[in-house]
């Protein structure tokens, strides 16, 4: 031990020095906790950007097939109405 410097003030420096790691670590659990939050909000959007992208071309395809359907309807037809 260091002359002049008392076991309480050791003490005492210690425990301030717990408390201020034991504060960093919870600010960095709370950074990686909003980020993890963040990404995965991310995430849901990208996702319904994509089933929104989805759906709409499947509903391209699906009018392109009727449209398709409806031309060879009309071949069909003008072929036995000669």
């Amino acid at each position: 031990m260091v002359e002049g410097v008392s076991k309480t003030a050791v003490h005492e420096w210690i425990e301030e020095t717990d408390r201020a790691e034991k504060a960093a670590t919870d600010a960095r659990q709370f950074a990686l906790a909003e980020r993890s939050t963040r990404a995965s909000e991310t995430s849901s959007q990208a996702s319904v950007e994509s089933a929104k992208t989805s759906g709409t071309a499947a509903r391209a395809a699906i009018f392109a097939a009727a449209v398709s359907f409806f031309a060879l309807v009309v071949a069909v037809a003008a072929y036995f109405k000669q």
